[in-house]
């Protein structure tokens, strides 16, 4: 395979017969994510008008692209922004699976409805920024058993929950939910295993505008995702929720 420059290649097989054929071309990056897309029937036979198959190479280029770039959202880094799923045991703050890879909204959701209900229908945590409110969407439309409903406010004494689904990342939520993830590994109450997290950890710093941002060329997805599931230990309890005895709370010196 002969390349012109980083994004297109060449490759000359004269040793295909005439016919119609579905052509598959495989994706691999330096991190070793990998993609795959068909393109449909393509008429190879001797003497075919280039226009033939113009608009299939045309649609082959534009898949490529989305799988550099990371599809239609935003990309804050060169390499385009990861899905990246977590799953800590409640109990013991352990990383005890993780997913990290470039999905579709949609398809991001298929992944984390089967991984959740694997592990005993996670508490799923989703952050609805950019096109993660498609993938909670998609979730609640699977009936997934355990979404996570975030605070109605977070300046007000006992963080009372809202009717609204899924984490939302701002300008006041992103420091929390940072300090949080930082205080949490000091204290040992979250232990990573993955190289990807810790890869993150390691160039996730303080620029000169006192903003915690990765250095550059560099990915926070995987931080990210750990901090706002460690939001979610905030409103889920390690062990199972006991009915309260209220007859053994009444008061027992005067009628009631």
């Amino acid at each position: 395979m002969s390349n012109y420059n980083n994004t297109y290649f060449n490759y000359t097989n004269s040793s295909v017969p005439d016919n119609t054929y579905t052509v598959k071309f495989w994706c691999i990056d330096t991190s070793g994510n990998i993609n795959n897309t068909d393109i449909n029937s393509i008429n190879i036979a001797e003497g075919c008008a280039p226009s033939g198959i113009n608009d299939a190479i045309r649609e082959l280029m534009r898949q490529l692209k989305e799988f550099q770039t990371g599809g239609a959202g935003d990309s804050v880094n060169s390499g385009g922004d990861f899905s990246v799923a977590v799953i800590f045991d409640r109990e013991t703050g352990e990383e005890v699976a993780m997913f990290r890879g470039l999905l579709p909204p949609d398809r991001f959701a298929d992944t984390l409805d089967k991984r959740g209900r694997e592990y005993n229908n996670a508490y799923m945590v989703v952050e609805i920024n950019n096109h993660g409110l498609t993938t909670v969407t998609c979730l609640k439309q699977k009936i997934y058993p355990s979404l996570y409903f975030r605070p109605a406010k977070f300046e007000v004494s006992g963080l009372p929950v809202s009717n609204k689904l899924g984490w939302k990342t701002t300008k006041v939520t992103r420091p929390l939910l940072i300090d949080d993830f930082a205080q949490a590994c000091r204290d040992r109450e979250l232990i990573i295993h993955s190289k990807e997290i810790l890869d993150e950890m390691s160039v996730f710093v303080y620029d000169d505008n006192g903003n915690m941002v990765p250095m550059e060329g560099y990915h926070d997805d995987c931080i990210f995702s750990c901090g706002i599931a460690f939001q979610g230990f905030k409103v889920s309890a390690k062990t199972k929720m006991e009915q309260l005895d209220y007859a053994s709370h009444l008061p027992t010196t005067f009628a009631y």
